[in-house]
């Protein structure tokens, strides 16, 4: 459950922005595999306020910057309350869920920082120590993007605090990631992997993000020749079992952390009712890759 002040912060601030409540409390329903080869399931969440939220990439006008300087001139924009923080949190103004937030660098305009890359990964560990750090002590997620695995602005760096735990509340069950199987790696018994999600993936433990880093780094020597300077797209999913990181393939606007944790977000009614697990496989095929072509184990 969100730590009780935070929620109550961002609903306040939600209220404030005219966020609608349907964009928060969506519709939600679970599929499963019918032939019963995977215990993996998905979550389908019709929510078409999503989907109108803006794709600005490298060029144009920051929205990020704005929300930052708004946070400032606005505080009932900004949910952090006490201590020092290289960023600020705000609702998320097109979230998947009641909580959904936005971890945003503070730097804006010549001071942005833009999101890390497998080609720059700078200060990362100390980034992940703070901002999971805050997230543990309200009881909210972590997810982040990258730059073709669902980034809509890479140039500004920012990380999604989550809450679908209240999704499971809403239909009373757990899905995708949260509800996965997992075993230790034979490498590394403090690395998992959930043997029923096809594709290339590993879970390390949230405390060590020193770990995480050294092996993106690794992920870059072996793979990052494919992608050039902005590095290999890749997803962290915060969860119970720790944090999942998943590469990808580069695609423009394409799937992100959420998709890949099993949260498979639709824009019509129509989808959300004929949606099912092969259409779920179906999105991540188009973009993760199979674990039988790339070997992460072997970079730990």
């Amino acid at each position: 459950m969100v730590e009780p002040n935070f929620l109550a912060t961002w609903k306040k601030s939600a209220n404030f922005q005219q966020i609608p409540e349907e964009s928060y409390r969506p519709k939600v329903r679970v599929v499963s595999d019918p032939s019963g080869r995977s215990s993996y399931t998905f979550g389908v969440i019709f929510n078409p306020h999503r989907f109108q939220r803006p794709n600005i990439g490298q060029s144009g006008e920051c929205p990020l910057c704005n929300v930052v300087s708004n946070s400032y001139d606005n505080p009932i924009l900004n949910l952090v309350y006490g201590g020092d923080h290289s960023f600020v949190v705000v609702a998320n103004q097109f979230p998947t869920h009641e909580a959904h937030s936005l971890a945003v660098d503070r730097g804006t305009l010549d001071k942005e920082k833009a999101m890390y890359t497998t080609r720059d990964l700078g200060d990362l560990a100390q980034r992940m120590n703070e901002v999971f750090s805050f997230a543990n002590r309200n009881n909210v997620r972590v997810f982040h993007n990258s730059e073709g695995a669902g980034a809509s602005i890479p140039r500004h760096e920012h990380w999604h605090l989550t809450n679908f735990l209240a999704l499971y509340g809403l239909i009373g069950e757990e899905y995708g990631f949260e509800n996965a199987s997992c075993e230790p790696t034979k490498e590394d018994r403090y690395v998992n992997v959930m043997p029923h999600f096809p594709f290339a993936h590993l879970l390390f433990d949230d405390k060590d993000p020193d770990k995480i880093v050294s092996f993106l780094r690794r992920l870059d020597r072996s793979i990052g020749t494919k992608f050039g300077p902005r590095g290999v797209p890749h997803v962290l999913c915060q969860g119970r079992e720790g944090i999942l990181v998943v590469p990808a393939r580069y695609k423009e606007r394409g799937i992100g952390a959420g998709d890949i944790a099993g949260h498979h977000v639709v824009k019509t009614i129509e989808e959300f009712e004929k949606a099912d697990f092969d259409f779920c496989i179906a999105r991540l095929n188009e973009q993760l890759i199979p674990k039988e072509e790339v070997r992460l184990e072997s970079l730990l």
